[in-house]
């Protein structure tokens, strides 16, 4: 059903671009994602067809009357003669009263009789009553989709998750969307905590660069970031010397039930990376260059002088320069406080403790807690 109304809506929005369709849409009903769905499609169908200087306003809707609709409509900015009114909580038609019926109507004259060049309108409301059906019956010089409730459709958990609503609205702000595994995968990841989940948008964002949709591996890319930067954290403490921070960082992983065995296994996978990333420091990079640079600027420098070095480490998973980027950089500055000796005697240790839990000499968490506290505490 959700498919048939996609492709209504992709045919309008081609009809746009051909100039086809007239200047006044009007979208209601139950079902609010497709609602947005066909507003943002004929906006940006609409700008594809008028150019990069259209003016586009996005009206909330909700406080505005017909008269401030009206004359946001028939205004010109200096900058632009076309203009493309959205507004998205279309209640000025309810109300009861003769003053009220006079406004819609002259409202509803001014529409019929056309817009002037270059000016078109966007209603939408996500309500199916008498006011705005009987609205949408009078205009009949408009394009007007009705999107009743529809039973049951593939993800239609996630489309009527409000959160999901809050997700895509706040990236519409950057000029970004948000795909439907995407956001399952965020949430399955950082839960629900709003200002948590603007942190990581605003990562995702900085991360996609110019791509203007987020999808599920670029989420699986950060989260993959944010479950090593518990290891990152592991490391850095150890190399500092900070055992308060170290098992801090340890309770927080076992209070959220991160078996210590995953733990173990981070800590060797972050420990080899950190070799790799010595190596290169001695080699190949200015350490105190490497170790002063933010991560963005890491990456559109000198990870494309690292291309050429992939071979270095073999073709195998362990390759630290097959890695995500923030990978490879918080790997790089860690490793600047570590030398060989350090690292390897770490891995020696850290294989001990593997082979202890597999022969259940202690209790797994007994046994990393362990472990962190002598690599935090001894010279190695």
């Amino acid at each position: 059903m959700t498919g048939s109304y996609l492709e209504k809506i992709g045919r309008l929005a081609s009809a746009i671009e051909a100039g086809k369709a007239p200047s006044v849409f009007i979208l209601y009903g139950e079902e609010e994602f497709l609602i947005a769905e066909a507003r943002d499609r004929i906006a940006k169908a609409l700008r594809r067809r008028l150019g990069e200087t259209v003016e586009i306003v996005d009206m909330p809707g909700g406080v505005e009357d017909l008269k401030s609709i009206l004359n946001e409509l028939l205004s010109s900015s200096l900058f632009s003669s076309d203009k493309v009114v959205l507004v998205r909580d279309f209640t000025a038609v309810a109300g009861k009263g003769a003053s009220k019926r006079k406004e819609v109507t002259d409202f509803v004259g001014r529409l019929a009789a056309g817009l002037p060049k270059g000016k078109f309108c966007v209603l939408s409301v996500c309500e199916s009553g008498a006011p705005i059906a009987a609205f949408a019956k009078s205009l009949t010089n408009a394009v007007v989709m009705s999107f009743p409730k529809i039973k049951s459709f593939p993800g239609m958990q996630v489309h009527r998750d409000p959160l999901f609503a809050f997700v895509k609205d706040l990236l519409a702000l950057s000029g970004k969307t948000i795909t439907p595994d995407a956001f399952l995968a965020l949430k399955d990841s950082v839960g629900t905590d709003l200002r948590t989940i603007c942190n990581e948008l605003e990562k995702l964002c900085l991360f996609v660069g110019q791509k203007n949709r987020i999808d599920a591996k670029d989420v699986d890319a950060i989260v993959s970031a944010a479950r090593q930067r518990a290891s990152f954290e592991l490391a850095d403490a150890v190399a500092k010397k900070n055992v308060g921070q170290a098992f801090e960082t340890l309770a927080n992983l076992l209070r959220d039930n991160t078996p210590p065995l995953f733990i173990l296994q981070s800590l060797t996978t972050q420990f080899r990376y950190l070799l790799q990333a010595k190596v290169l420091l001695s080699r190949h990079l200015d350490k105190a260059q490497v170790a002063a640079m933010s991560f963005f600027r890491f990456r559109d420098t000198v990870m494309k002088d690292l291309v050429g070095l992939v071979p270095m480490f073999g073709s195998g998973p362990a390759n630290l320069l097959t890695k995500n980027p923030f990978v490879i950089h918080k790997s790089l500055q860690i490793a600047t406080k570590f030398t060989h000796k350090e690292l390897a005697a770490a891995l020696v240790k850290i294989s001990e403790t593997d082979a202890a839990i597999k022969r259940s000499l202690a209790p797994p968490s007994q046994l990393v807690s362990t472990l962190v506290l002598d690599l935090a505490t001894s010279s190695l």
